[in-house]
């Protein structure tokens, strides 16, 4: 996080916050732009599938929220207990139906 507020102060945007999902609960901005816990995850892990974790990412904005995925959260939600399908489904509500995996390369 102290890389990405650096960086952003260097170029001159003062006026954000950057933080984890834990440092940013409770809080609220008009503009939100989350990183999917999930993001390049390798595997399952309980801290990433958290749905509180994933609440407080998609709750923190009150007019915008930009939802920034990859793939690997269609992997690491492919079981089919409640938790995955809750997860599964918030993703879907977010990006739409997945029926192919956009991926985007910042660097492209």
């Amino acid at each position: 996080m102290s890389i990405l507020t650096g960086m952003s102060r260097s170029l001159g945007f003062d006026g954000f916050t950057i933080g984890t999902a834990d440092r940013l609960q409770g809080g609220e901005w008009p503009v939100v732009i989350a990183l999917d816990p999930m993001f390049g995850a390798n595997g399952e892990s309980e801290h990433n599938q958290s749905l509180g974790r994933l609440c407080v990412m998609v709750s923190r904005h009150t007019s915008h929220l930009t939802w920034v995925h990859d793939d690997a959260w269609i992997e690491a939600t492919a079981g089919n207990d409640k938790i995955d399908r809750i997860n599964r489904q918030v993703r879907e509500s977010l990006i739409g139906e997945v029926t192919e995996v956009d991926i985007f390369d910042p660097c492209a």
